[in-house]
This record gives C-alpha cells, sequence and structure tokens, in this order.
C-alpha cells in the first residue's frame, strides 16, 4: 500500500512539475516587448486575411438568386438561370421577423419536445404567452409555445420550363435533431418535419430569419417556374418573404462570412500598423528627450544633473 502510495506521489510530483514548473521558468516565457507582440499579431491577421480572401472569392463565385413574393398578386415567379447550378438549395428569407426576441425564443419547452412530455408547471412557465392543451406530445397534441405556433408554413413547387417538376428533398434538418434532440412523437410521419426541427433553431440574425426548406441538387442552366402557397402572414409587422435559390459549398456554407472576415482582417492589421507608427514615434521622442537632457547638461549642468537624464520605459523595451 505504500509503494502505491509513493508511486502515486512521484506521478503527482511529475505532472505538477510538467504542467506549472515548466511553465514559470525563463526560458518558456516570451518576452512581450511590442515589436515582438506586434510581428505576432501581424502575421496572424495576415493568415487570417489569406484565409478570409479564399472564402470570399468563393461566396462571391457561387450562383445565387433571391425574389420577393408575398407583394406578387400571382401564385408563381421565374428564375433564370445564367449558368448551371451544384448543390443547389431552396431557402427562405422573413425580412422584419425578430426570431431571437426573448419574449418568442423562451416561449418553448425543451423537455417536452425531447422526451415528449413534461409538468404541467413547467409547460405554463415555458409557454406563458400561449395555452397550454396537454403536457404528452401526440399526432392529436402539438407543443406548447410562440416558436412552434407560428412555424412558417408556405410551401413552394419548382419545375423547369418545357421540363418536369424538380424535386425537392426536405432533409435540411441537423441529424442531431432528428436523432437525440426532439422526440419521436414530434410530428412524427410528417415529411416537413425537418423543416419544422429547423424552424425551431431561433434565426439569431436580428430582423432576419432565414431558414433551409429543400434540397434541390444539380440543376441546368435555364428558365425556373416556382409555385408557392403563400400562407404565413407578414403584413401585420410590415415584413417581407423572400426565396432564394442558391449554391451551397463544401467549404464556404451556405451563407459565408469570408468578406466580414476580410473587413476584420484588414482592421487588425490597420490596428497593428497603427500602434507600430505609435511605439516607432514614441521611443524617437524618448531618445530625442535623452540627448536634450545630456547637451544641456554638457553645456554647464551641475553634477547632479549630470546624472539625471531622461530615458522612456517605452524606449528601454524596444
Amino acid at each position: 500500500m505504500s509503494e502505491l502510495v509513493e508511486k502515486t506521489q512521484k506521478l503527482t510530483g511529475w505532472i505538477t512539475h510538467k504542467l506549472f514548473k515548466e511553465a514559470q521558468d525563463r526560458y518558456v516565457q516570451p518576452v512581450l516587448t511590442p515589436i515582438i507582440a506586434g510581428t505576432c499579431m501581424c502575421l496572424s491577421f495576415m493568415v487570417l486575411a489569406i484565409i478570409t480572401a479564399f472564402l470570399a472569392i468563393s461566396q462571391n463565385n457561387r450562383v445565387a438568386i433571391s425574389k420577393r413574393y408575398d407583394d406578387l398578386s400571382d401564385t408563381s415567379l421565374t428564375m433564370s438561370l445564367a449558368k448551371d447550378m451544384k448543390n443547389a438549395y431552396l431557402f427562405y428569407e422573413l425580412d422584419d421577423f425578430y426570431q431571437n426576441h426573448k419574449r418568442f425564443a423562451d416561449s418553448i419547452s425543451w423537455e417536452q419536445l425531447s422526451t415528449g412530455s413534461d409538468s404541467q408547471g413547467n409547460l405554463e412557465d415555458a409557454c406563458t404567452y400561449t395555452k397550454v392543451v396537454c403536457r404528452t406530445l401526440s399526432d392529436t397534441c402539438d407543443p406548447c409555445g410562440l416558436v412552434y405556433r407560428a412555424h412558417f408554413n408556405d410551401t413552394f413547387t419548382l419545375t423547369k420550363v418545357g421540363g418536369s417538376t424538380v424535386t425537392l428533398n426536405p432533409t435540411v434538418g441537423w441529424k442531431t435533431d432528428r436523432d437525440n434532440k426532439f422526440d419521436d412523437a414530434f410530428e412524427k410521419g410528417d415529411p416537413d418535419r425537418d423543416r419544422l426541427t429547423s424552424w425551431m433553431r431561433v434565426s439569431g440574425l436580428g430582423g432576419k430569419t432565414l431558414k433551409p426548406y429543400a434540397k434541390v441538387g444539380d440543376l441546368d442552366k435555364g428558365d425556373y417556374t416556382l409555385a408557392f402557397n403563400s400562407v404565413f402572414p407578414v403584413n401585420s409587422f410590415s415584413g417581407q418573404k423572400r426565396v432564394i435559390l442558391m449554391e451551397v459549398g463544401d467549404v464556404v456554407g451556405a451563407f459565408g462570412w469570408g468578406l466580414p472576415l476580410l473587413s476584420g482582417a484588414a482592421a487588425g492589421l490597420l490596428l497593428v500598423s497603427s500602434l507600430a507608427i505609435y511605439f516607432f514615434i514614441a521611443a524617437k521622442l524618448a531618445v530625442t528627450l535623452s540627448m536634450k537632457v545630456i547637451n544641456r547638461n554638457k553645456a554647464g549642468g551641475s553634477k547632479d544633473e549630470e546624472e539625471t537624464t531622461y530615458q522612456s520605459p517605452i524606449a528601454g523595451r524596444l
């Protein structure tokens, strides 16, 4: 038993030495002078700029068509593709619909959605703004809360002009949602179940709610007719509805963040450049002041004044 305790203490001491003692030694500690820190920051922002430039170029090369349809008197619109689309998706977008509003986002019972049942008290607390009908999900019992009650229910059909109807695959939700997050009783057997699970994940883009409607696949260039059944109301909050046909890349995704990240990298490089200029001017000013004091002392200052020279802490660290 004593041997086991001794081995355990040795192992603990070795781990402590590796994790803490070595990190305190001077030879593994970086010297954070302005030159070293600025060089590291500059290299980091340059790498970020290269990556984001690639993302921005990839995003701009994709084919995307956006059409507003809530203000149309017809029940269809035409989408013209100037070139072929690869791995296309159909999205819908709601303007001025704040799905991430606290009252809206909190009006949901994840316990009920994940297990199929929740206590009456919890449901009343989670679903304050809707009437709680039943505790257990079933074919006749929908989930409580505003998130589900206000789900998007417009439908779309895509047909190539002079050709056949394009198959719209509704499997657009997350695999973890299908397998783990939502109970089997939630919209069991409904072909639009994935669209509903995608809707239940509230959007974080402020006044724009963007959700996938269907996988389309590869499309040949030409004209396509999109028939729609506009049911979801937007006039009450002066909103707009759009349908978007877009290529989705493996690297960039549906809506790449290349341009925002590229802007951030450019701002970082500008910040590093400004700091470099600031420290250079400050160091040069410190040297100038030191030389003035030395020259003044040489011109006839006292012994105490000769020993007093100004040295900036910034100059000492460069």
